[in-house]
């Protein structure tokens, strides 16, 4: 069978949702959830139909085939799955912002992927202590998470991750030529005086520490 394109799998979960609560589904049902037009449903369930994935006659009642369940599972089982992981593991309180997302990403999820998002999503239910630390370090306040340049001890080499700070302050680091990506080598950190001396492409030179806190950093 051709691949469905992402609108006619959002149709085929609707109706698998609904059908599970009522044995079937109507235009109308499709038409609130999804909020479209009576006439896209319409293109759309004659699409399904000519896929052989739906029974449907104009004004009656829709149902999944049996195909058409089984690729409706697919589609219901993945975004159930993204909406678990936002919700359980990225902690999205916004329950309509949750779906929505989900409802965008679980079109683009190989196989693989959704495997290893189901399988952090379980890791999470089995190690409530890690999933509250995590839910604590996402709670933290700070315009930027991660090691920062500034932590880093004299003569290592780092590479840069990213750059935090309001858009002043990223324009500041970019004229100083630090950008993402890069690798460069911290000289000395004299935390004492509050500067350190770094070398990039071949060439030293000083920046405070305040500038260094703002440039997260993975140290090689």
């Amino acid at each position: 069978m051709e691949k469905l394109t992402e609108s006619l799998e959002n149709y085929l979960r609707i109706i698998y949702e609904v059908q599970s609560l009522k044995d079937f589904a109507r235009v109308k049902d499709i038409t609130s959830r999804l909020n479209v037009k009576t006439a896209s449903v319409a293109d759309a369930l004659k699409k399904l139909g000519d896929l052989g994935l739906v029974d449907h006659k104009k004004y009656g009642y829709i149902k999944l085939t049996k195909e058409g369940v089984y690729e409706a599972l697919k589609v219901y089982q993945k975004h159930q799955s993204m909406l678990t992981f936002l919700s359980e593991v990225m902690f999205m309180e916004e329950e309509q912002v949750a779906e929505d997302l989900a409802c965008g990403l679980e079109h683009h999820l190989d196989a693989e992927l959704f495997s290893k998002f189901e399988e952090l999503s379980e890791f999470f239910r089995e190690n409530p202590s890690i999933k509250k630390a995590f839910r604590d370090y996402l709670a933290e306040k700070g315009p930027v998470k991660g090691k920062r340049l500034c932590e880093v001890p004299s003569e290592s080499e780092v590479r840069v991750r990213k750059l935090g700070g309001v858009k002043e302050d990223k324009d500041k680091l970019i004229s100083m030529g630090i950008l993402p990506g890069m690798t460069l080598e911290v000289e000395e950190n004299s935390l004492s005086n509050d500067l350190m001396r770094i070398r990039i492409r071949g060439f030293s030179m000083t920046m405070t520490c305040e500038d260094a806190q703002k440039v997260v950093v993975t140290i090689l």
